[in-house]
């Protein structure tokens, strides 16, 4: 709105103003006797009716005259100087008094004669004098007309009134299709312009608003295709890979000494694949958790859980994970992939952190509808670059120590693909005084009746 909506805006006002104002300037200009009275209008049409009146009498005489004035909706009447009627019709009682006042001021005069306003002016024409009476609207005389600033404001406000509309009509859908491509591009595939209300009518618009959506269905078909083919292959790999093991196995009771560190080796690669091909198929579940079921749980006992397991795992290091602040907080979504998230991050933090330290852990409620988890790692860090990558599957800062480590570079990925599924977001920052914290923010749910600001709930433990 702030950029197309004002451009159209200020150049369509400007385009209205200036037709307004050479408009003025030429009638101005071409009749100097304008005026935007009401009053000098009915002076100036009543005088060439009397002029065009005068003219039809020494043309056509009474009997012309007398049809021409019987044409008009009100009673018109022309007396010469001596104030005789000239078309021989029979003027209302007191009209001598309107033409004697008339012929004494030679302007326009009015007079109310019941049930009628009538208003006489003077016309020469050939060196004769001429009275025309014409029975005209009280109201237009005798109103007041509107003073100029107060026409010019009202026609400012009618201008402003119909460029705000016509700005509206051509932004407004152009607000809901930028609405929609951010919250496609955002990861919900499902978003759609469809039949939204700026776009019920037949324009460029409208089609754009089509071919979107045509697009977006392309887009999300091929995107599920990827997932699901993603899967399958996953799924279709394990077999081969257990019997392979299998294989190892009953190889290397078999073999010779010298044929066991060969045997070993692919034992070794065979767990990585596995560990591959399982980090995959936790992708492909987590690209699907927006149309998945879910249903309310305490993110503190879920962070309280994985801080035990990870500091179970951590203790074989001489590493610690501690959990420092644990706020109740209620989360809507789906509980095994929120775990598998937050595992991954901390994780991480215990693969690169040094021995004899620990990770720090803390759920604080930000606010009523926001949770943030922080895990903080004494390691050495990550380089500023590499920062925003850290994310992105298979991305590795240091692709010997990753490999060394055990990642395959899927476990960061994963848990950004279920943060983002679940509303929220994660983000990665290098510690002033060393190591890397990991944050995810996560929208709160507050059931019906619940407190915000207190624990009475019920979630799924």
């Amino acid at each position: 709105m702030r950029g197309l909506f004002w451009r159209v805006f200020v150049w369509y006002l400007g385009s209205t103003l200036a037709l307004l104002a050479i408009g003025t300037i030429i009638l101005k200009l071409t009749d100097p006797e304008f005026n935007f009275t009401s009053g000098g209008l009915a002076k100036d049409s009543i005088q060439l009716q009397a002029q065009d009146a005068a003219q039809t009498y020494l043309r056509a005489g009474a009997a012309g005259l007398r049809t021409a004035l019987k044409k008009g909706p009100r009673a018109r009447f022309l007396f010469d100087s001596d104030g005789h009627e000239l078309t021989g019709q029979t003027p209302p009682q007191r009209m001598d008094q309107l033409v004697s006042q008339v012929m004494k001021s030679g302007t326009l005069e009015y007079e109310f004669i019941d049930p009628e306003m009538y208003a006489g002016t003077l016309q020469r024409l050939e060196g004769r004098d001429y009275i025309f009476v014409k029975a005209v609207s009280r109201s237009r005389l005798t109103a007041r007309p509107l003073p100029v600033w107060a026409r010019l404001a009202l026609g400012l406000f009618t201008a402003f009134l119909i460029c705000i509309v016509f700005a509206r009509y051509v932004a407004s859908p152009l607000e809901r299709l930028r609405s929609v491509t951010r919250d496609f591009a955002s990861g919900n595939l499902q978003a759609r312009v469809g039949d939204a209300k700026p776009f019920n009518r037949k324009d460029e618009f409208s089609d754009l608003a089509r071919d979107f959506d045509n697009m977006a269905s392309q887009i999300e078909n091929l995107v599920l295709s990827q997932q699901r083919m993603l899967g399958d292959i996953s799924h279709e790999l394990r077999s081969p890979l257990t019997r392979l093991i299998i294989a190892v196995e009953m190889a290397g009771r078999k073999a010779g000494a010298e044929a066991a560190p060969y045997l070993t080796r692919i034992e070794q690669e065979a767990d990585r694949m596995n560990v591959l091909i399982g980090e995959i198929l936790r992708t492909a579940k987590a690209e699907q958790l927006k149309n998945g079921p879910r249903k309310l749980f305490d993110l503190s006992n879920l962070v309280r859980d994985v801080a035990a397991d990870a500091d179970f795992e951590a203790a074989a290091g001489d590493r610690r994970v501690v959990v420092k602040d644990c706020d109740p907080s209620l989360v809507h979504g789906d509980r095994e992939s929120m775990r598998s998230a937050v595992e991954n991050v901390m994780r991480n933090a215990i693969r690169y952190t040094p021995p004899g330290s620990e990770i720090t852990v803390n759920l604080q409620r930000m606010d009523a509808a926001k949770a943030r988890v922080t895990v903080r790692d004494r390691g050495p860090g990550v380089p500023e670059e590499s920062l925003a990558h850290l994310f992105e599957p298979f991305y590795r800062v240091n692709d010997a120590r990753d490999r060394d480590s055990g990642g395959a570079g899927l476990g960061l990925a994963i848990t950004r693909q279920v943060v983002k599924a679940h509303g929220g977001n994660v983000s990665a920052v290098n510690c002033a005084d060393g190591g890397l914290q990991l944050t995810i923010e996560l929208p709160l749910k507050t059931p019906d009746g619940a407190a915000r600001n207190g624990i009475r709930f019920r979630a799924s433990a």
